[in-house]
């Protein structure tokens, strides 16, 4: 039981870190004033929501499809 409460801590750690370490461009001058890192930076969450789109269809594809071929 320590064990996955050690786990737990660890990995609300690493989603913090890894939240916060998204907001370096916005305190970078250098990222900011570049329009290639913000375009970059646009791209990658567009495909990042789009990704989540596609993924939270598909458990539901995936039954229609398996409805559809066993009839």
């Amino acid at each position: 039981m320590e064990t996955l409460l050690a786990l737990k801590y660890s990995m609300i750690g690493i989603m913090f870190l890894i939240i916060y370490s998204g907001l370096i461009p916005t305190f970078s001058n250098r990222c900011r004033k570049s329009e290639t890192v913000l375009s970059l930076m646009n791209c990658f969450a567009g495909g990042v929501f789009l990704a989540m789109a596609l993924v939270h269809i598909l458990p539901e594809s995936v039954e229609e499809y398996n409805t559809i071929c066993l009839e």
